[in-house]
């Protein structure tokens, strides 16, 4: 614990104590109090790395589950392993909450109301397995968007995902790699008109992203979202079918070994309006997405083969071998680059 502090006195110069004032706007008019964070510490992620240090990062994709709107405690403390690709100005800082501090408004209530989310939960619990890695995180989500926002290239949110996950990667070329996809999203689509497609567009969407970042293995770990039917929440009348968009995450998790849908639908704490999880609980969903990570299988060491399905289904669907057709083009590395 000393040595903790030491490192931190060192690296900001300040304390990480917060100052009180902000009142975050909460769904359904319910409202919350929050701390407003202390100064940003800014990172050199080339030095910090040195010449064989590696950053692993991970993209936090969804609405305002994984934006967060839990209550931000006063007392936070910079891990020194731990940083953020912070949203307004594409700058790496020593990661705290509000990962997702933007200015941004949710499409459901207008508010710009980031508060505490999974990431930091996550990192910490990967680093308790192994406490030398770097993590950077990559904060994308947009509170209240559908999947129509996030389906591929020319959706709004998926363009800017991507754009920032290239931007990551090139923070120290050789030092970064693209460990995985965290996804909290899909009561907004949870009503008759969008669910029947939801599965289809969520499963293009991890095509398009394992394509896009030329990596065919890149984990994806979903979780389940609040029922709100069940939840008493007031927006159960417009959204009440939440149950088939966790049928679809869960069933889509099934399709590849790097899929993985963590079950969240035990947890029933909220800040108060039944639909966002408050901040003990989002330390739990933090910690159930780390296991979900840690138990998929490693990555092949062999050179990654891109794939891409010729009968026009995504690449992590079943195959039909009945006939001798070829299913699937190989990409592969050769000197003169990637062939298609």
């Amino acid at each position: 614990m000393n040595s903790r502090r030491t490192f931190i006195a060192k690296v900001s110069g300040i304390t990480l104590a917060a100052c009180s004032g902000v009142v975050l706007q909460a769904l359904f008019a319910e409202t919350v109090s929050s701390i407003k964070p202390s100064p940003l510490t800014p990172v050199d992620i080339p030095q910090l790395l040195g010449p064989d240090g590696q950053l692993d990062l991970f993209l936090l994709m969804g609405q305002s589950n994984m934006k967060g709107r839990g209550e931000v405690p006063p007392d936070q403390a910079a891990n020194p392993h731990v940083f953020m690709l912070q949203m307004q100005n594409d700058q790496w800082f020593y990661a705290r909450d509000p990962l997702h501090s933007a200015g941004q408004t949710d499409k459901l209530d207008g508010s710009d109301n980031a508060g505490v989310g999974p990431g930091l939960s996550f990192a910490e619990t990967l680093l308790n397995r192994e406490p030398k890695r770097f993590i950077g995180l990559i904060p994308c989500a947009v509170g209240g968007s559908s999947i129509n926002l996030w389906k591929g290239p020319g959706s709004s949110s998926y363009d800017e995902t991507i754009r920032r996950a290239k931007l990551a990667l090139a923070a120290a070329p050789g030092r970064t790699r693209l460990r995985g996809v965290l996804w909290m999203q899909g009561e907004s689509d949870g009503n008759v008109k969008r669910y029947p497609s939801y599965e289809s567009k969520l499963l293009g969407m991890i095509a398009h992203l394992r394509d896009d970042l030329e990596d065919p293995q890149l984990p994806f770990i979903s979780a389940t979202v609040r029922e709100l039917s069940r939840t008493g929440a007031q927006l159960a009348e417009r959204f009440p079918h939440c149950d088939k968009i966790n049928q679809a995450l869960l069933h889509a998790a099934t399709l590849s070994p790097w899929n993985r849908c963590v079950d969240l639908r035990d947890l029933t704490a909220s800040i108060g309006d039944g639909v966002h999880y408050d901040t003990a609980t989002q330390a739990i969903v933090g910690r159930r997405l780390a296991e979900a990570f840690s138990a998929l299988p490693q990555p092949q060491s062999a050179p990654k083969i891109g794939i891409t399905r010729l009968d026009g289904q995504p690449w992590c669907a079943p195959l039909d071998l009945s006939d001798s057709q070829p299913l699937i083009r190989q990409r592969i590395p050769k000197r003169s680059g990637l062939l298609r």
